[in-house]
């Protein structure tokens, strides 16, 4: 059975829109789900209204089984652990990561015990003592996690916790986070905008664009498999090149590079799509490109130009020299080509190769 059954879920505010309408998600136990879309997609909201703080205009909530729409937060079991750490700046780590048991009556003895092992797991133990303004953005995150850890819950919410880190402690936290998940066996919602945070520790990705489910998969299957061009372009740095095709006379040119496709897809209106790295130099090839700007990474650089007026970018390891304005020829394996159609943006799942 599912943990978290969320049945045609609607939000909506006085004199507004709705910002979630008619959403459905089965999250198992022991999973790690991040949410992932950019900003305004709903996705906190989504995690509020599964941990109480936000009231569910329509739809049902169930955990376990049980409905949990009228539930207050304290009543459903859920751990949270929020972007701004919200630690009291007056009480120790100590006291910060106990506040919510002893809140909720628990003896002090067993908050003790709770908290020192915590501290263990999260490398807190010599900091316990310590008040959050002496402490690192890591080190304060760690305390935010040891609170929510001490709860022992069934279900952790984590949203955008690592947003005010710097890249190198994200990197670390991340590794973090989910190393805590397996161990305590935890199901796991993550919300993020951060595309590296979900390709990184999701069993599971939910990308969500204005409240909208737009496709459900693991890293591998969103990143390898989108299905629709707005996953296209937004999973992956850089993203999948998009590049509408011409027809004329029910032959598809890519430029003025005549495509090999099937004679019975009549004029459906396509668009070809190539990761990066799946694209590479060719100065033979029919297709070609005018640098417009070179991105050097170190190991690789990401030749970014125009075809034919559309943006286009490919990753090169050689050891070429390339110039602004230059012309250069971009060659392609067939296996690795997208198409999407123009009209829907839905990824065409037929091959279309003759």
């Amino acid at each position: 059975m599912d943990l978290i059954e969320l049945k045609r879920i609607n939000k909506q505010y006085e004199n507004k829109e709705k910002v979630i309408e008619d959403f459905d998600l089965n999250i198992k136990k022991g999973d790690f789900t991040v949410f992932l879309g950019p900003s305004g997609c709903g996705k906190s909201t989504l995690l509020r209204m599964i941990a109480g703080l936000e009231k569910i205009s329509a739809g049902e909530l169930l955990i376990n089984g049980e409905l949990q729409n009228d539930l207050p937060p304290k009543e459903r079991n859920i751990a949270m652990v929020f972007q701004n750490y919200a630690l009291y700046p007056h009480m120790s780590v100590e006291k910060n990561m106990g506040f919510g048991l002893k809140m909720r009556g628990i003896d002090k003895q067993i908050i003790k015990q709770k908290v020192t092992d915590a501290a263990k797991i999260l490398n807190l133990t010599d900091y316990l003592d310590k008040f959050p303004g002496n402490l690192s953005g890591g080190q304060q995150q760690r305390v935010a996690l040891g609170r929510a850890i001490v709860r022992e819950s069934e279900i952790y919410l984590m949203d955008e916790p690592l947003s005010n880190l710097d890249a190198k402690l994200r990197a670390v936290m991340r590794e973090e986070i989910v190393t805590l998940h397996k161990q305590m066996a935890a199901t796991t919602i993550y919300v993020t905008h951060d595309q590296t945070e979900a390709m990184t520790m999701a069993d599971r990705i939910v990308i969500l664009n204005h409240g909208d489910i737009q496709q459900i998969g693991t890293p591998k299957e969103v990143y390898q498999r989108p299905q629709n061009m707005f996953v296209a372009s937004f999973i992956g740095i850089p993203p999948m090149n998009l590049i509408p095709l011409k027809n004329h006379d029910g032959k598809y040119y890519l430029e003025n590079a005549e495509l090999s496709l099937k004679d019975d897809l009549g004029n459906q209106p396509l668009v070809f799509g190539i990761r990066p790295e799946d694209a590479f130099v060719d100065n033979a090839a029919p297709l070609k490109m005018k640098v417009t700007y070179i991105e050097d990474m170190g190991a690789d650089r990401y030749v970014h130009g125009l075809v034919n007026g559309t943006k286009f970018t490919l990753r090169d390891g050689s050891n070429n020299d390339y110039q602004v304005d230059q012309e250069i020829g971009v060659g392609f394996t067939a296996q690795q080509v997208s198409f999407f159609d123009q009209v829907s943006t839905n990824r065409v799942e037929a091959n279309l190769w003759k």
